[in-house]
């Protein structure tokens, strides 16, 4: 007995309303960035073993650092959230477009930059929380953090990569 089955499948990455956006890209993004800085508060906190770092420090004590990589939707979600727990954010990414809506979103208390090696390396030093949040859906290049880079943080850092399931990045550009 041979049974067929019809499958329409659509790849929900790929639909894009008039306005060439993802409808329901965006609705994702939004939730990985807020979720993002949930999931790493609760990493910092001494709960899980982590460092008893407060996101927004407390008077006497300076704020948790946070590196976000992307200033898409996800990682605009995610420095919002940062900050508005009171940490100090930092947002790198390739595009001074997408940079410049994001300060402009969130105002002059996000420091922003694009891949200058030296200060995204002082950046990754001073960080208690990293979070990989660029959007690789039809955009020329990915890439990868180098593990040099990683081994420079601080001991007991939270690492959060939302990107990691936008496909394969062993042969882009390494910082």
């Amino acid at each position: 007995m041979r049974i067929i089955i019809k499958i329409n499948a659509i790849g929900y990455e790929l639909m894009e309303n008039e306005e060439k956006c993802s409808p329901l890209m965006t609705a994702i993004a939004e939730i990985e960035g807020t979720t993002s800085i949930v999931v790493a508060a609760d990493l910092l906190s001494n709960t899980h073993g982590g460092k008893g770092v407060l996101l927004g420090g407390i008077p006497g004590v300076p704020p948790a650092d946070v590196v976000i990589i992307g200033a898409d939707m996800a990682g605009t979600v995610a420095a919002r959230a940062a900050l508005a727990l009171g940490a100090c954010v930092k947002v790198f990414d390739d595009d001074i477009n997408e940079l410049r809506t994001l300060q402009h979103v969130l105002g002059q208390k996000v420091f922003t930059s694009n891949f200058h090696p030296n200060v995204l390396k002082n950046a990754f030093k001073s960080a208690d929380v990293a979070i990989g949040a660029m959007n690789y859906y039809n955009k020329p290049r990915q890439y990868v953090i180098s593990e040099d880079l990683i081994r420079s943080m601080k001991k007991g850092a939270v690492i959060i990569d939302l990107s990691m399931n936008q496909g394969d990045a062993s042969k882009q550009p390494v910082w």
